[in-house]
């Protein structure tokens, strides 16, 4: 069984090739967005 590295949630068929479930690529990616525009602005 595959699981997400980050909150332990299984992984579905179309995530097995990675370490992480869509919903926390999201957050990351959202963050990460975040982030940039901080340091664009600064």
């Amino acid at each position: 069984m595959d699981v997400c590295i980050n909150c332990g949630q299984e992984l579905a068929i179309m995530e097995r090739n990675r370490t992480e479930c869509w919903e926390c690529r999201d957050k990351a990616t959202e963050s990460y967005s975040d982030d940039d525009d901080v340091e664009l602005a600064g």
